[in-house]
């Protein structure tokens, strides 16, 4: 949930960058996105019960587990991160062992993008945009597998030491069927002397077969 509302007086004043309501409503939205986006890497999954059952969806971090490497005081070179694909990239429909091509998805942290630009630039291709994915990726071919770097700026704000690669056959955003996000406008209390809006999201990321999905932390940031 994502609360935000104006005064009455709010509504009426012209500000120089357009009206009050229209530019916090495009800054509202930003902000609602972010914290879904900080749920599916960051959330964990818990059930509360009081009056009512209230549930909060697990995020990528909670869900991985087996392949889960520190690579605290391991020295970062193209062996080592190699020796970490040959096992990241076995299982899943984007696994080596699987039929087709291997194609995984590297989230990483501005950090981890350094270290692998520091011994990989000349194996790293731009990928623009398509219909499979959504957004751009730099790709980088291993002798696993393809694996697309993509930068999500969060991370740099809460774990910078950290990236998850992930198989994205067996991760899949679901919403609960009539919650999934909307803005709902005029939740303000009848003895309100303006209005109030509501994004609401009752979402969650599904994440099946967790050995096809992986994380490296520890990164000296």
């Amino acid at each position: 949930r994502w609360p935000f509302g104006f005064t009455g007086r709010d509504l009426q004043v012209a500000l120089f960058g357009g009206p009050d309501e229209v530019t916090e409503t495009k800054a509202a939205t930003n902000e609602h996105k972010r914290s879904i986006e900080y749920a599916f890497f960051f959330g964990r999954r818990n059930l509360a019960t009081s009056t009512h059952q209230i549930t909060t969806t697990g995020g990528l971090d909670e869900s991985i587990v087996t392949n889960a490497w520190n690579v605290q005081g391991t020295t970062l070179n193209e062996r080592t991160f190699n020796e970490f694909l040959e096992q990241a990239m076995r299982w899943g429909n984007g696994g080596y062992l699987a039929r087709g091509s291997a194609v995984k998805f590297l989230f990483h942290s501005s950090r981890w993008g350094t270290e692998i630009n520091d011994w990989a630039s000349k194996k790293l291709q731009y990928r623009v945009p398509d219909d499979t994915i959504g957004f751009a990726a730099t790709e980088y071919t291993s002798p696993f597998g393809k694996v697309m770097l993509v930068h999500p700026p969060i991370l740099d704000e809460f774990f910078p030491d950290k990236a998850y690669l992930v198989d994205l056959n067996h991760v899949r955003y679901v919403a609960l069927k009539g919650r999934d996000s909307k803005l709902l406008r005029d939740r303000q209390a009848p003895d309100i002397d303006g209005v109030s809006h509501e994004y609401l999201a009752d979402v969650g990321l599904e994440t099946s077969f967790e050995h096809s999905h992986s994380a490296l932390f520890g990164i000296s940031v």
